[in-house]
Parts: C-alpha cells; structure tokens; sequence
C-alpha cells in the first residue's frame, strides 16, 4: 500500500505538470503562467486528494470483498462508494484551494460554495468508476469460466487416472489369481466373484466412454 501511494503521489506531479503544460499552451505559452506554481499546486492537490481517497477506499472494499465470491455486490459498492468518496475528496480539495493555495477564509469559502460545483465531479466519477468496474466484472466472470473449465478438466484427468489404475494389467493379474483360487476352493463363490469383476469393467467401460465425449 506505501509502495502505491508513493507511486501515485509522484504520477499526481506528471498529471499536474501535463494539464498544467495544456493551460499554458491553450493561454499562448505565456512564460509568466509557465513559471507559477499556483495552477501547478491545484492540479496537483485536486489529482492528490481524489486519486488517494479513491486508493484508500478500493483498498479497503477489496480486503473485505472478492470479485470472485460477490462481483455483483462489489461492483454496485465500488461505483456508490467511489462516487460517495471522490465527492468527498473533491470537497477537501477544494478547501485547500481556495484556504491554503489562495488565502481565502473558510468561512469566505464556504459562503460561496454551491452544490452546481459538485455536481460534475459527481457525474464524473460515476462515470469513470462505472467504466471501470464493468470492465473488472467483465474480466473477472471470464476467469470465474476459465477456472471452472480447469477444474472440470482436472476431474475428468483425475476419473481418467483412476481407471487406467483399475484396468492396469497387474489389477487384472490379481483378480485372476483370486479367481484361481476360488475355483479350487469353492466354485459358487468363483461365479460371484467373477460376475462383481464383470460388473466392475462395465462401470468403468461406461464412465470411459462419458469422459470421452466430455472431452
């Protein structure tokens, strides 16, 4: 988790420095905007806050939920909860804006906050999550598929295996030499005997044969 934050502290530099690069050039490339760290530390406060609440959040949802036991309800939590958390993220970003970066008061601030300003960053983040989220449940259904088909070829190995060790040469050898000694000894139970053998190959001639158009 520490490893990613930092990662994304320093991705929020490079997102801060190309938007900031973008202003710059859509204003003519003007040297005196270029050099003020002003638009550079809003960028980068608004990409901070929202991208570690979103981090924190998603990180904490998936230490509680798999997208293999419950994607559906992970899906509609992770979109709510972005949404609910982002808009939060953007609030806090904002009060750093206008407080700390521009020198406003709070109450100044919080005086000429409307809820027109949350707005799109709402609809924003609900649709980003959204995207994101149905592309992960996408993937995740695929290996959900992609699993049981393993399984399932594991077990019909496995059914596979254990014939070939039922039908194995000595197997029958064996039987044989029973069957022998039976015969000498008491013929009746040599009749059984031989029809639970029988029984025996026809089971698994069949479970063969099903295996076989399984596969």
């Amino acid at each position: 988790m520490k490893k990613r934050v930092l990662y994304y502290v320093l991705l929020c530099f490079g997102i801060a420095g190309v938007i900031h690069l973008i202003n710059v050039a859509a204003l003519g490339w003007d040297r005196n905007f270029l050099f003020d760290y002003v638009p550079f530390s809003i960028n980068f406060v608004y990409a901070l806050c929202i991208g570690l609440a979103n981090i924190i959040f998603f990180g904490v949802l998936y230490s509680y939920f798999s997208w293999d036991e419950v994607p559906k309800k992970l899906a509609i939590m992770g979109v709510i909860g972005s949404v609910v958390v982002s808009t939060l993220a953007f609030f806090l970003a904002r009060v750093i804006h206008f407080t700390v970066i521009l020198g406003y008061t709070f109450s100044e601030f919080k005086a000429a906050e409307t809820v027109a300003n949350y707005v799109f960053s709402m609809m924003i983040a609900f649709i980003i999550t959204l995207i994101y989220h149905l592309v992960y449940f996408y993937i995740a259904l695929k290996e959900a598929k992609k699993r049981e088909l393993e399984l399932l070829n594991l077990k019909q190995q496995n059914e596979i295996s254990s014939l070939k060790q039922q039908l194995d040469p000595h197997f029958l050898f064996n039987n044989l030499q029973v069957l022998t000694s039976l015969i000498e000894e008491d013929k009746e139970k040599a009749v059984s005997f031989t029809n639970e053998l029988a029984q025996v190959y026809r089971c698994n001639s069949t479970k063969r044969s099903k295996i076989s158009k399984l596969r």
